[in-house]
């Protein structure tokens, strides 16, 4: 993998490239068909290209150095024409912020097919442009030597693996999440495996900014949330759905109170008071009912706070009755 690692395509470095040249082909009077942008609209379409640059503005600087018309090659020889417009409108990045021959020539000596590389592509794109060969050839190590996966496994369930390639995964980034993960959740081997692959993004996180202080606010939570949070707890995995579902099931309701209150410890000891907050819907209950507070009773912000903190359970009541009262 080391032998693939990426060689970044940085914009500024293109446009230095084709513009610092001694030949007066690439001076200051270059012509329009030097062009990233015009090249994508002869070649795909001008609302095409007209997208592209309005997903990333670095679009209509590019210039069509070799690296850049190699990147293109490489995406429509691998992409059906049908989509090559939606996926190149909205991954340009995919052109000038990677180099997808090293990631053709990589996946292909590892066992990939066409088509699998293919679905990767067109399911989840970010991952060319976002990570690096050096970085998948070191998921691919882990895969192999922690979790005993043969290439033949990794490569029919590689769609599933790549939500773990992050910007920052290493190694020892996916080691401490194993390890945290067992520790935790007193995992065997086995379980382990069974964990990674329902929930394979977990490795792309960081143990000491992501899993353990959610870990930490789950489990101010008590008994009580145990109980009534069954959609994020269970006995068996404990907190693990929890994790999982983060991003839809706690961050709106946490970050919510957050604005209301301040701050995130005042917010998290409000849900630990009502943890059926998290059950809410933010947008038909939380943040209606909220608003009422300040417009219909008409409640300062620093009286809707000190509500909050001093009656939790308030939250989960009817509207007409809470502005009522």
């Amino acid at each position: 993998a080391a032998g693939h690692a990426r060689t970044t395509c940085v914009l500024p470095v293109c446009i230095d490239c084709c513009t610092s040249t001694s030949s007066s082909s690439s001076s200051s009077s270059s012509s329009s068909s030097s062009s990233l942008l015009d090249h994508l609209i002869m070649t795909v379409d001008d609302f095409v290209a007209q997208k592209a640059v309005a997903t990333y503005p670095g679009t209509a600087e590019a210039r069509l150095t070799q690296h850049v018309a190699t990147n293109l090659a490489v995406v429509q020889s691998l992409v059906p024409a049908r989509i090559q417009g939606q996926l190149l409108s909205s991954h340009p990045q995919l052109l000038v912020e990677t180099d997808m021959q090293s990631w053709l020539d990589f996946l292909t000596s590892f066992g990939f097919q066409k088509d699998q590389i293919t679905d990767v592509l067109r399911s989840t794109p970010e991952v060319f442009y976002t990570s690096t060969v050096f970085q998948a050839g070191q998921l691919l190590f882990f895969l192999r030597q922690n979790l005993q996966l043969s290439d033949e496994e990794v490569v029919k369930q590689c769609l599933k693996w790549a939500a773990a390639l992050q910007p920052d995964t290493t190694h020892e980034s996916m080691m401490a999440v194993a390890s945290c993960l067992q520790q935790q959740f007193q995992l065997s081997q086995e379980q382990l495996l069974t964990v990674l692959q329902t929930f394979p993004e977990v490795l792309g996180w960081n143990v000491e900014a992501d899993i353990l202080p959610k870990l930490e606010f789950f489990n101010s939570l008590g008994s009580h949330g145990q109980r009534v949070l069954d959609t994020v707890y269970d006995k068996d995995s404990g907190w693990l759905q929890g994790l999982r579902s983060w991003q839809y099931s706690v961050a709106p309701k946490l970050q919510l109170l957050i604005d209301v209150l301040g701050n995130e410890a005042a917010a998290c000891q409000v849900i630990a008071r009502c943890p059926v907050v998290l059950k809410l819907p933010v947008e038909s209950k939380l943040q209606p009912l909220l608003a009422a507070l300040a417009s219909t009773a008409g409640l300062s912000g620093g009286q809707v706070a000190q509500l909050l903190q001093e009656c939790p359970a308030i939250l989960t009541q009817p509207q007409e009755e809470v502005v009522s009262r």
